[in-house]
């Protein structure tokens, strides 16, 4: 039986009860009458006892039907949701496959006119099978991150230097100052260490695509108990207001005719996979200015998020 159909029965459960009170009220006054015609008292104090327990069911009945309404409701909300989710981006994702598979068509094309080009239009589909690649990855890792929950999410403590360690390592080449010099002073932190490395280096990228070559990028770590903060800043373009807005979504490029390197899917994936360790991203641009990210991760696994505590940075 679909509940749904009957939402016109629990939209006011205390109407209810008072209705299905005062009608098991009136009947067993009516039976306490009829077999205590010569006894008023006592037909009243049947009528209670009879009504008092049936409306006490009644309303629970009442109650548990709207709560298993509710939460009807809120699957469906959900399926909903996930449903509107994928379809956004499956079309995303067909969009940005679209790109480099018709500049390797059109190679192809080049190719069997001119076979002289042949070096040149071979390298731009090399090219293009990297980007591809990539995309797939990037792809794999946001899908593999949307099958958990922070609840059954595995995190440890994690030091300062494991973590710095942990992103040098994975990109050597990386040019970056790490404040304060000496970190003992800064507690662990309670992270899945593979995931907010990956988020971190997401975010590097990008620093370094929109900032001069060889310009230096400064992280620098401090303690907002129950919070470990980490800054990100570089001086690179900066972003306008209505960038910072949209940065964080899947597929979302500021240059909508995609020249510039990049796949619309990095800080995506560093947003998800801070939030999947109860950390929170925050982003301060100003166009020529440079950006500042501001990243909170908790310092114990019991801390609450970020969200949750309601901060309010300088």
């Amino acid at each position: 039986m679909n509940l749904l159909h009957h939402r016109w029965l629990v939209d006011t459960p205390l109407k209810v009860s008072i209705l299905s009170s005062a009608v098991c009220m009136l009947l067993s006054a009516l039976i306490g009458l009829v077999f205590y015609r010569d006894a008023i008292l006592e037909a009243m104090l049947t009528s209670l006892v009879i009504a008092a327990p049936i409306s006490y069911i009644t309303l629970r009945v009442v109650v548990r039907f709207r709560q298993r309404i509710e939460e009807q409701n809120i699957r469906l909300a959900l399926e909903q949701e996930r449903a509107n989710i994928l379809t956004s981006f499956i079309r995303d994702a067909a969009h940005e496959f679209k790109t480099p598979l018709s500049i390797m068509q059109n190679s192809l094309y080049l190719l069997e006119k001119d076979p002289a080009r042949t070096s040149d239009q071979a390298q731009r589909i090399r090219d293009q099978i990297k980007t591809l690649d990539r995309l797939l990855d990037a792809i794999l890792v946001m899908t593999r991150l949307d099958n958990h929950r922070p609840d059954d999410y595995p995190r440890r403590s994690v030091s300062i230097r494991e973590l710095v360690a942990a992103i040098r390592a994975a990109d050597p080449a990386s040019q970056f100052t790490v404040l304060p010099v000496n970190l003992d002073g800064l507690p662990a932190t309670c992270i899945n260490l593979d995931d907010v490395d990956l988020a971190l280096r997401q975010i590097l990228d990008n620093a370094r695509r929109f900032s001069p070559v060889d310009c230096h990028i400064v992280i620098q770590f401090s303690h907002s108990d129950p919070f470990l903060l980490i800054q990100i800043s570089d001086p690179g373009k900066g972003m306008g207001t209505e960038t910072v807005q949209h940065i964080f979504e899947r597929f979302y490029r500021e240059d909508n005719s995609h020249s510039t390197r990049g796949l619309g899917l990095g800080l995506a994936i560093a947003s998800r996979a801070l939030e999947l360790n109860r950390g929170q991203i925050e982003v301060q641009s100003q166009p020529g200015s440079g950006t500042t990210v501001q990243i909170y991760l908790p310092i114990n696994a019991a801390a609450p998020s970020p969200a949750a505590t309601h901060l309010h940075h300088p």
